[in-house]
């Protein structure tokens, strides 16, 4: 390894990677029947945290699963489960194993569930918990979970969150003090360095996952995402057998399908469509089709993240974690200045404050805990930017807009990550303002126009900002990026007028 490459996995080295243990703040999402043994292997092997699906499978596969983990590898791993949608004998015959087999890592989803985070923190199990708002992540907080999977509305599969992911985890950020992971709509490098700048400390992915060679997917639902187009999923009510009811799911369209679903009898009468893992699979269940599926496969319930466009092709999964890694390792400065911004733990602030003088306002520059809640506010405005970009990409099929976008979002990404490098480098490890709870529109609902100029405020404030408050500055490097900020937020409005 490298120097640069070194660098780049320190930088990336959060406290979610000491926590579970893996060398990536990369986890696979817990599908079910998808991620089963040999791409739970493949996502640890890779540096990541591999998660079997076990949802409603029953004690004796959970034990078999976890079996073929560890005799491939020693790594950690993760075991999902998801108590809301398991009969409670079925529900304790799986904790019960999983707490026999000392399974380093639980990732619980849906309804919080006090009494299963209880039993599993009692065994001494990490617990990461999916929610979906901020009421979610209470309870979850409450029970004693020791992360948050916040997920947005893009994500594929079952849906908690009704909000953009970006929004959830900006909220969840100022909201809680454990570690956030983002998950809905992480399909590149691009996205996981967006939710990194956003304040979350690793990434949850499901589709991204269900495309490499090693998923337990069926290869027709992998080739109908390698065909999808920019507005291909669907967020329905449709699919609801084997899951509470009033459960939404993101799928690709089928209208055929969902014609069917209006149909007053489609329920009381199950109509079977195929046969996987030697079981009947019905209409409007919540299966996927896996590889041993035999049957009408389109009609089954085909599981994707909106704009899974993005992925054009099956790969293999450490050839994906690589895409990853890769991608944010561009938005990562690697020369010695830059990274000790980053990365530093010893202040490279000369603070005001130690002058002779004495004063804190000695020569008109801010004291430090001045610099860190301008600091802190920077970083709050350029995640909002960051997150308006991303809204402003989904809502906006136009080549040339699009591309002026992604360029303003990825500067703001890396004005992100240098800004946490200096409250890093001053001391600061927390914001001490709370800050407003995020509203912004559903996904599937962004308006072009309301995005644009959303975002076009939002330039225009940091600019201000930076204006006022870039000259107090004492340190060099740290008035240097402000002023880099400047030119780089100016340029922006001058694109995104154009």
């Amino acid at each position: 390894m490298d120097l640069s490459q070194q660098k780049v996995r320190a930088a990336l080295h959060t406290p979610l990677v000491d926590l579970l243990g893996c060398d990536w703040p990369v986890l696979c999402a817990g599908m079910g029947g998808v991620s089963r043994s040999a791409l739970t292997v493949a996502v640890s092997r890779a540096g990541g945290l591999g998660c079997l699906g076990m949802v409603r499978e029953s004690p004796a596969f959970v034990r078999e699963q976890i079996y073929e983990v560890r005799t491939h590898t020693a790594l950690p791993f993760a075991v999902n489960i998801i108590p809301a949608a398991t009969e409670d004998e079925l529900l304790s015959g799986q904790v019960d194993v999983i707490i026999q087999e000392h399974v380093p890592v639980v990732t619980l989803f849906w309804d919080v569930r006090p009494a299963v985070v209880k039993a599993f923190k009692q065994a001494g199990i990490t617990v990461l918990h999916q929610v979906g708002s901020l009421e979610d992540a209470r309870q979850a907080v409450d029970a004693g979970v020791d992360g948050l999977i916040a997920q947005g509305v893009e994500a594929g599969g079952h849906v908690r969150g009704t909000a953009t992911t970006s929004t959830l985890v900006q909220n969840l950020v100022n909201e809680v003090s454990l570690p956030v992971i983002a998950a809905g709509g992480v399909l590149s490098g691009d996205d996981m360095a967006s939710m990194l700048a956003l304040g979350a400390q690793g990434v949850w992915c499901g589709t991204a996952f269900l495309m490499t060679h090693e998923s337990f997917a069926h290869d027709y639902h992998k080739q109908r995402i390698v065909k999808a187009k920019y507005d291909a999923t669907v967020l329905t009510l449709d699919y609801r057998i084997n899951w509470p009811v009033e459960a939404p799911v993101r799928v690709l369209r089928n209208p055929e399908v969902q014609e069917q679903a209006r149909e007053s009898n489609v329920f009381r009468d199950k109509q079977q469509i195929a046969v996987q893992d030697d079981r009947p699979v019905y209409l409007l269940s919540t299966d996927s089709p896996l590889r041993n599926a035999e049957g009408d496969l389109q009609k089954m319930a085909l599981y994707a993240s909106q704009y899974c466009d993005q992925i054009q092709n099956v790969c293999t999964v450490a050839e994906r974690i690589q895409q990853f890694i890769t991608c944010v390792s561009r938005y990562i400065d690697i020369d010695d200045t830059d990274f000790r911004l980053q990365n530093s733990r010893s202040p490279c602030y000369s603070s005001p404050c130690s002058a002779e003088s004495g004063s804190p306002e000695y020569n008109g520059f801010l004291s430090q805990a001045e610099l860190s809640s301008v600091l802190f506010a920077l970083l709050s405005n350029e995640r909002d930017i960051v997150a308006a970009c991303r809204e402003l990409l989904r809502a906006n099929a136009d080549s040339a807009l699009k591309a002026r976008t992604e360029t303003v979002q990825q500067d703001a990404i890396r004005y992100c990550f240098r800004l946490l490098g200096c409250l890093h480098a001053v001391g600061f490890e927390r914001d001490p303002a709370k800050r407003a709870t995020h509203t912004r529109c559903k996904s599937d609902d962004a308006d072009l126009k309301v995005c644009k100029e959303s975002l076009q405020v939002l330039l225009e404030r940091v600019v201000g900002t930076l204006h006022q408050s870039g000259s107090k500055v004492h340190d060099p490097d740290i008035r240097y990026l402000l002023k880099d900020m400047i030119q780089g937020h100016q340029n922006s409005l001058v694109m995104l007028e154009s």
